[in-house]
This record gives structure tokens, C-alpha cells and sequence, in this order.
């Protein structure tokens, strides 16, 4: 064990069960089990990927438990006896590595999705969901008590299919959240109104569980200490829920925070700093005797370390570092925190993929729901390998490469590596992003990859490396749509303007109201330059996720940008930009005027300068990321990957 991180790999009893450190897996969503909530291989080979890792406890996704509360199309379920079997091969697996287990229970509440679920989803009181604008009913007392009892039965399924306990899933606007919160309870009965009613339906659960399964299961719950909404709960109440909580048997508490109008609360974004809810969970931690678990962008061993020695929280949850290094744990462990991959909250391929009713991936790790897959073995081929290009696809194309054994060079015409990563980090709050590069870099050279910088590729050096294979990363280059005066003086690229190419006036018009656009206006703005977005669609950010959206957009707002949607570009001519709105019945032109600058924020195209030369020469050649697609950091990382593996 390393020296430096002595409480982090401290053992701690939860009850009969001694956890071997103090580092819990949070009950992420991958949607990954079948449509009718079945444990599948590719739910076991995640959760054991993570188990070998070395967490000391995983909590496993939540789980529904009755069929009016399913919120997404590949949610695990626990609400029939014929799942047990599944759930039980998924207990085993994680125990097999050493880790305790805990099942998280849930009910989607207002948030069930009725398209799935076929019914019109139940709540504490008929206030509407702002995720599907879809009123609830109001439950009854025989659906309260429907509805108890299915939690109470999904925690028995737990038991016999050998987990070491179940957390009830009270946070984050879900169905026991809603009873809690006076934000979501406007009941006049004995489920609303005092805190003593608000918590009956939690209280009831957490008796008749314990009744039924016996001193020996660890219960927990995860719990908002803020909403963070006006009318929400409070640090205060949540304090006292725990401690009455705790009297009734409750055997450990994972305290977060936020409902769904404030998603950056819940699942903190790039911009947010590290611990959000760290001092939600010391609070609680200083009203209860029982172990509690904090929870909130916890991403390093040093802040993790910090955080125990502070008396923050009893163990630790991480949720996205574990989507992006499995093997966090054992590197820390270990000492080697240099070689763990990073998670910089951008919530691109776990977050917004879930919300999406997709299966989650991962930005910076590839192998998420390919974990199989994408186990890395050595080649018995070994071949020599040309990467050109070394952007986030062609990095990652070069390492996984180099760790099945390949000998690779890579090319990089630029004097440093990252390609579009390096612009990615220039607006405000993007600065984590170059941990990617850092990380990549890092491994890269560990590898011993040759590295060539400042070094424009072209057919005679590559075939001095006598390749079998070539990779082409060569990235994209901003389109330039047919707009009359597009060429003029005044008009840059996205790209120039971040990589402090060219100098902007004060008065600006950015064209693509994109993420790029969005990020571009951002860098402008907090310059204190004027601007001005043009977007063609009903909204800008449309290729953002809900909570990265909703910070970017408060900062653009208190930076005085503006909007202009629904709105087509049709000309430029010097300091005049023409649009049309296209919601106008008359075709109207509308103008600009006196603009100094216009950034042209509209897309990129792909760049492959020599692919079809090289095919004539090298018996296999390969065009990945922008290259092939334009698309985001996400999709060349997983092309990168995806190629390499196949070699």
C-alpha cells in the first residue's frame, strides 16, 4: 500500500461485512441489462471489470422494482422472482474479486417513463415531470402500500441472490426523493406536509425490510442533503431524517444532492470543482454514529486521502472515475496515479448516453460496455504500425497498439500532441480537458512509441518505416458553407480564434451556435468583447448535455451574450451580416451592421490528404476519427480504440 494513502485503503465494518478500503463504486446507470430488466454478460463483465479493480464495495445500478417505476429502456430490474437467478451470477461475480456488494433499489416516481412502462407514472402528488412534462397521479394509499411491499420484495430477491445488502434510492427527484422533499410532497395526509409524515413512506420501507431480512443485511439509502431548489430539503432535515434513519436500523448513509432542474447538481460537470457534496455528507456525518458515504466529483487519490483525513465522509463513491479507470483503486494502491486515466466530467458518454436511452460509454475509456471486448492481450503478429496524426484518435490508436505489442510510430505535423484537445481547453472551465492529452502522452512514452514532432507526414516517410499498417488521424478543417462573403477579411474560424491565431474586434458575430460556437462565444465574451450568436436550429447547445448546458448558458448570460435562433445565414458583406429567420412567413432579410468581427463556428469537414495514395503501397490502411467522421472527443477516441484492438 502506498504511504500516502493509508485511510483511503483502511478496512471499515458496515455492519457484519468488513469493506477492504474505503473506496465505494456509485450505482452508476449503463442501461445495459435487457428490455425486461435481466442481468446480461455485458452488465456481469462491467461490474467484474470493476470488481478486479480493487473498490472495496460496489453498489449496482439502480435496480426497479416495480413495474409502474422503470425510468430507462435498459434498466436493471429486481421486481420478479425469475430475476433472481441473474442478479445472483452478478453478486457472485463481484464477490469472486473481493468487493462487497449492495443492490440499489429504485422507483422511477414521476420520472418513469411511460413510453416504456405504458402507464402513466405515480408520485407523491400530481406535480409534473420537467424531464417528460408528463403529469403523475397521485398515489393512493393501496399504491403506497403497493409500492412499499415491491420494495420490500426486491430487497428479499437481493438477499437470496446473495448480495450484502440494498440501498434505497432517495435522491435526485426519484420516487422516495419526491415523498421527502416539500418541493415534490404537497400531500395533506400522513405522507405530507411534517417532516415526521414526508419520511413515513422511506421509514416504512426501511422496517419492513429489516423485519423481513434479518439483523445481518446492510441497509443504506442515498440521500439529497440539498435539492438545491427553493421549497427543497435541506442540509437540516436531511440531518434529522438520517438520525431517526439510523434509530430504525439503517446501517449506512450515501448522502448527494439535486433533482432534475438542476442536473449539475446531481452529476457535476466539467466546470465544477471536486467534493460538491462533501460538506453535505461531513454534516450528516457529525449527526449519525452509522458509517456515511460522500459522493461528488471525486476524482484523484490525493483529494480522496484529504477528504477521509478531514472527516468529510467514512468512504468515498466514485461513479465516473471508476467508468474511466476501472483499476483506479489498485493504481493508487499501488503508488502509480500518474498512469490512472482521468475523468474530467464532461458527462458525454455516461450521462448524456443514459439520458439519451442509450447504453453508456466513455469519453477517455473506450472499453466501458465493451469490457470483453476490449480486454487487452498481446498480439502474437506483432507488426509495425504508422500512426499520422496525434489527436485524441490517433493517441489512442498508438497506445492500445503499443500495448498489444505493435511497434509504432507516430507523426505529429504540430510541435505538441493533442490535435483539437488543445483547442477544446482554451474557453473558460474547458482547462481539465488536457489531462487527456497528459495522460495519453504519458503512456505513450511509457510504451516507448516513437514519437515525431513538428513533422508533416507524406508518402516517402512513411514508407521508409516499411509499414504493414497505417493509421490516418489527420483530423478535420472548419467547412466553409457556400455564404457569399464568407472569404471576406473579417471573417475567421472557431479554430483561429482559439488557437490565437488572429486578433477579434470588440463586436462580434459567432455563426453555429454548436458546442464549438457556444465555447467560442464563452472565450469571447469573458474577454469582455461583445457578442452575438446565430443559430439556424429552434435552440442552441444542441449537441451539449442537459447540465454541462445549463452552467455553460448561465455564464453566457451573466457574459452578456445574445441569441439569435431560428435564423439562416445569407450573406456577408464587410461589416454586414443578412439573415433570415426561417419562422418568418414573408422572407424578410434582417441585418447586422457594424460587426468587426464574424467567426465562423459552422462545422468542420474532414481532412484525409493521402489515404487512397497509400492503399496503392501498404497492405492495410486505416482512416480514423475526424478523419473518416467528423464527430466529437468521444467518437475519435473510441474509433482510435476500436481500429487498434483489431490489429
Amino acid at each position: 500500500m502506498h504511504r500516502e494513502f493509508k485511510l483511503l485503503f483502511s478496512p471499515i465494518v458496515v455492519n457484519h461485512i468488513t469493506f477492504k478500503n474505503r473506496i465505494v463504486m456509485s450505482p452508476v446507470g449503463t442501461n445495459f441489462a435487457s428490455a425486461r430488466g435481466e442481468v446480461t454478460q455485458r452488465l456481469v463483465d462491467h461490474y467484474e471489470t470493476r470488481a478486479r479493480g480493487g473498490a472495496g464495495m460496489i453498489i449496482v445500478e439502480g435496480t426497479w422494482v416495480h413495474p409502474t417505476g422503470q425510468a430507462f429502456i435498459g434498466q436493471l430490474g429486481a421486481y420478479d422472482d425469475n430475476l433472481v437467478q441473474g442478479l445472483k451470477t452478478l453478486a457472485e461475480t463481484i464477490k469472486a474479486h473481493g468487493a462487497a456488494c449492495l443492490l440499489q433499489l429504485h422507483h422511477g416516481g414521476r420520472h418513469a417513463n411511460p413510453k416504456i412502462t405504458s402507464s402513466q407514472p405515480l408520485a407523491p402528488s400530481a406535480i409534473a415531470s420537467p424531464a417528460t412534462r408528463i403529469t403523475p397521479k397521485e398515489m393512493s394509499l393501496d399504491e403506497i402500500a403497493m409500492v412499499i411491499d415491491a420494495f420490500v420484495q426486491a430487497a428479499r430477491r437481493a438477499k437470496e441472490a446473495g448480495f450484502d445488502g440494498v440501498e434505497f434510492h432517495a435522491a435526485h427527484d426519484y420516487l422516495i426523493s419526491e415523498f421527502l422533499s416539500p418541493y415534490t410532497n404537497k400531500r395533506q395526509d400522513a405522507y405530507g406536509g411534517s417532516l415526521k409524515n414526508r419520511l413515513r413512506f422511506l421509514l416504512e420501507i426501511v422496517s419492513a425490510s429489516r423485519d423481513q431480512l434479518g439483523p445481518h443485511f446492510i441497509l443504506s439509502a442515498r440521500m439529497n442533503g440539498e435539492d438545491y431548489v427553493p421549497e427543497g430539503l435541506n442540509i437540516g432535515e436531511t440531518a434529522q431524517i438520517a438520525k431517526i434513519l439510523e434509530n430504525e436500523g439503517l446501517d449506512l448513509i450515501n448522502v448527494s444532492g439535486g433533482v432534475y432542474v438542476t442536473p449539475h447538481m446531481i452529476i457535476s460537470p466539467l466546470p465544477m470543482g471536486p467534493g460538491v457534496h462533501l460538506h453535505l455528507s461531513a454534516a450528516v456525518k457529525q449527526a449519525v454514529r452509522i458509517p456515511v458515504v460522500g459522493v461528488g466529483r471525486i476524482t484523484t487519490p490525493e483529494f480522496a486521502e484529504q477528504a477521509l483525513e478531514d472527516r468529510k465522509a467514512d468512504l468515498l463513491a466514485l461513479g465516473r472515475a471508476l467508468l474511466a479507470d476501472p483499476d483506479w483503486p489498485q493504481k493508487a494502491y499501488e503508488g502509480r496515479t500518474a498512469d490512472i486515466r482521468p475523468c474530467i466530467g464532461c458527462n458525454q458518454g455516461c450521462i448524456d448516453h443514459l439520458l439519451r436511452q442509450k447504453p453508456i460509454t466513455c469519453m477517455v475509456n473506450a472499453a466501458v460496455g465493451r469490457d470483453r471486448k476490449y480486454a487487452v492481450t498481446k498480439t502474437d503478429h506483432p507488426r509495425t504500425v504508422v500512426v499520422i496524426g496525434g489527436g485524441p484518435a490517433g493517441m489512442e490508436a498508438a497506445r492500445v497498439a503499443a500495448l498489444r505489442g505493435h511497434k509504432v510510430f507516430l507523426y505529429e505535423k504540430a510541435e505538441r500532441l493533442g490535435g483539437q484537445i488543445q483547442l477544446a481547453c482554451v474557453p473558460p472551465n474547458k482547462e481539465a480537458f488536457k489531462k487527456i492529452v497528459d495522460y495519453l502522452e504519458g503512456q505513450l512514452r511509457k510504451l516507448k512509441v516513437t514519437i515525431y514532432l513538428g513533422t508533416e507526414a507524406n508518402r516517402e516517410l512513411v514508407l521508409k518505416k516499411h509499414p504493414d499498417v497505417v493509421i490516418l488521424a489527420t483530423g478535420a478543417v472548419p467547412a466553409r458553407p457556400a455564404i457569399s462573403g464568407l472569404d471576406g477579411s473579417r471573417v475567421l474560424t472557431a479554430h483561429d480564434v482559439l488557437a490565437g491565431c488572429a486578433k477579434t474586434g470588440q463586436w462580434i458575430v459567432v455563426m453555429g451556435g454548436g458546442m464549438t460556437g457556444c465555447e467560442t462565444a464563452h472565450y469571447l465574451a469573458a474577454q469582455g468583447k461583445g457578442v452575438i450568436i446565430i443559430e439556424q436550429l429552434k435552440w442552441a447547445g444542441h449537441d451539449i448535455g442537459p447540465a454541462r448546458r445549463l452552467l455553460l448558458f448561465k455564464n453566457l448570460k451573466e457574459a452578456g451574450v445574445n441569441f439569435i435562433t431560428n435564423a439562416i445565414v445569407q450573406c456577408i458583406d464587410g461589416d454586414r451580416l443578412y439573415y433570415q429567420k426561417t419562422t418568418a412567413e414573408s422572407g424578410e432579410q434582417n441585418v447586422l451592421s457594424g460587426v468587426d468581427t464574424l467567426v465562423n463556428a459552422l462545422g468542420v469537414r474532414s481532412f484525409d490528404p493521402f489515404s487512397e495514395e497509400l492503399e496503392q503501397e501498404v497492405s492495410r490502411v486505416e482512416v480514423i476519427g475526424d478523419a473518416r467522421s467528423p464527430g466529437t472527443c468521444l467518437n475519435a477516441i473510441a474509433d482510435g480504440a476500436r481500429v487498434a484492438h483489431a490489429l
